[in-house]
C-alpha cells in the first residue's frame, strides 16, 4: 500500500519553527469544538468504514470528511506511487499519481490544469511521512508558486494516511479563515487513523468480491469449455466423418451434412469468444487510466507476493494511452506480472511507461529466473499476449535469459486510432 512508513508515530507538534506555526486552542468554547470535530471526525469516517463502499466513491467522501471537520476551504488526498521512497525527492518524477480534491469547482480545476505531483509542501509531507503546518504558507521554505488559475492558500496543514502499515497517500487542507490549530492536527490525525481503516476495509471487500466474480467466471467457463465445447466438437467430427462416407453414393446429403459441420466450428468460435470474455472481463470491469490501473496492479502483486514493483509511468504519458486501448494494455501487463509471480521467483519487478517519435512502450521487467528462449514454453501464455497485442495494432516483444530476468515491451504505435481496431 505504498511506502513503508518509519516506526516513530506521527508528530502533532509543527515541524516549522517561525514560518506562522500552528495557533494553540486552550479556551472552553475552542475545546468544546474540537471534540465535536472529534466525534464528527469518528463518526462520519467509522460510518465509511462499516459500508465498505468502492474505492472511487470511498476517497472523495473522505475528502469531503475532512474539510467538514477541520472548517478548511480546500481539501485533498494525494495517491503515491508504490516505489515513492526509492527515488530522490529532487527527481521530476511523479509522485502523486491520483488527486482528488473538494471545495475547488470543475472550471477552476480545469484552468490549473494536470494535478500535482508532489514537490513543494506536498512532498515535503510525503518525505517526512509527519504532520505539517504552518499559517504563513507563502513564507515557508518548502512552498513553491501556485500554477495560474489557482485559488490563493495562506496556510496549509498536512498528514500521511496509512493503510495496512504503510502510507496510501497523504490529506491536505488548506485556506482556514482563522489558520490552523494544534486542535487541526489532532483532529486530522484522528480522521487519517480512521481514513486508513475504511480505505482497507474497502480493498479488502473488493478483493473479496473480485474473487468471488473471478470463481464464478472461471467455473462457467471451465464448464463451457469441457462441457459444451467438447461435446460440440465430437458432434462436428462425427457429421464430418458421415459427410466423407457419403460423399459418393448421395452428394446433396453430404453437402448438407457439411453445412452443419460448418455452423458447429462457427458455434465452437463463438463459444471460445465468450469464455475468453469471460475469463477477461475482471480487468475490464474498471474504467480507469493506465497510470491508476498500473498502481493497483502493483499494490495487488506486492500483496501476494511480498515484492513491490517500481512504477514509473507519468500522467503525461498514461493520457497519451487511447481511452478504448487503456483495458487492453492492462490486461497485457496484469499477464507479464502473473507470469513473474507463477514463474519467476523474482525479488525486484518495474512497470514502465515511455512516449517517444514510434509511440507509446511500456516495460514489464523483473530479475527472476529467466527462461530459455529457444525452447518452447508452457503455461506462459506469451502467445495469447501477442495475439492481444497485434489486435490493437501493437507489438510484444520479450528478452529473456536463464538467470537474469525477463523484460516484455509492448509497443503501441502513435498512429493507432480505434478505426484500425
Amino acid at each position: 500500500m505504498g511506502a513503508p512508513r518509519s516506526s516513530s508515530p506521527p508528530s502533532t507538534a509543527c515541524p516549522i519553527t517561525g514560518h506562522g506555526g500552528p495557533r494553540q486552542s486552550s479556551s472552553p468554547l475552542q475545546v468544546s469544538r474540537m471534540d465535536d470535530r472529534y466525534l464528527y471526525a469518528l463518526s462520519e469516517v467509522s460510518a465509511l468504514r462499516r459500508q465498505a463502499i468502492p474505492m472511487d466513491e470511498l476517497l472523495p467522501k473522505i475528502v469531503k470528511a475532512a474539510r467538514t471537520a477541520t472548517g478548511a476551504k480546500y481539501a485533498a488526498m494525494g495517491v503515491l506511487t508504490t516505489n515513492v521512497h526509492e527515488v530522490d525527492e529532487n527527481e521530476t518524477r511523479d509522485h502523486i499519481v491520483q488527486f482528488i480534491y473538494d471545495g475547488i469547482d470543475d472550471e477552476t480545476a480545469s484552468n490549473i490544469g494536470p494535478h500535482p505531483v508532489g514537490r513543494g509542501i506536498l512532498g515535503k509531507t510525503i518525505f517526512e511521512e509527519q504532520l505539517v503546518i504552518t499559517n504563513d504558507l507563502p513564507a515557508h521554505p518548502d512552498s513553491i508558486p501556485l500554477p495560474e488559475g489557482h485559488p490563493p492558500m495562506s496556510n496549509f496543514l498536512g498528514a500521511p494516511l496509512e493503510v495496512d502499515g504503510r502510507v496510501f497517500g497523504n490529506l491536505y487542507l488548506a485556506e482556514k479563515p482563522e489558520g490552523f490549530s494544534t486542535d487541526d492536527a489532532k483532529v486530522l490525525e484522528v480522521l487519517c487513523s480512521q481514513a486508513g481503516a475504511a480505505i482497507q476495509t474497502s480493498v479488502l471487500a473488493e478483493r473479496l468480491r473480485g474473487v468471488l466474480l473471478s470463481d464464478e467466471r472461471s467455473r462457467i467457463a471451465r464448464d463451457m469449455h469441457d462441457g459444451v465445447m467438447q461435446n460440440l466438437f465430437s458432434l462436428g467430427m462425427s457429421l464430418d466423418l458421415m459427410s466423407q462416407t457419403i460423399e459418393v453414393s448421395s452428394p446433396e446429403l453430404a453437402n448438407d451434412l457439411q453445412r452443419l459441420v460448418d455452423q458447429v466450428d462457427e458455434t465452437i468460435q463463438s463459444i471460445r469468444s465468450t469464455i475468453y470474455q469471460l475469463r477477461d472481463s475482471e480487468t475490464s470491469d474498471q474504467r480507469t487510466s493506465l497510470q491508476h490501473a498500473a498502481v493497483t496492479l502493483a499494490r495487488e502483486f506486492e500483496y501476494t507476493t511480498g515484492v513491490r514493483p517500481s512504477i514509473a509511468i507519468s500522467s503525461q504519458v498514461s493520457n497519451e494511452v487511447p481511452d478504448h486501448l487503456v483495458h487492453d494494455v492492462v490486461y497485457l501487463i496484469k499477464e507479464a506480472l502473473h507470469n513473474i509471480r507463477k514463474h519467476a521467483k523474482a525479488k525486484s519487478v518495474s512497470i514502465r511507461a515511455t512516449s517517444g517519435e514510434h509511440g507509446i512502450e511500456i516495460t514489464v521487467n523483473d530479475n527472476g529466473c529467466g527462461f530459455d528462449q529457444t525452447q518452447p514454453t508452457v503455461g506462459h501464455g506469451l502467445e495469447t499476449m501477442a495475439e492481444r497485442a497485434n489486435l490493437i495494432g501493437g507489438q510484444l516483444r520479450i528478452t529473456s535469459k536463464i538467470g537474469s530476468g525477463t523484460s516484455v515491451f509492448l509497443t503501441i504505435p502513435s498512429q493507432t486510432t480505434k478505426e484500425q481496431l
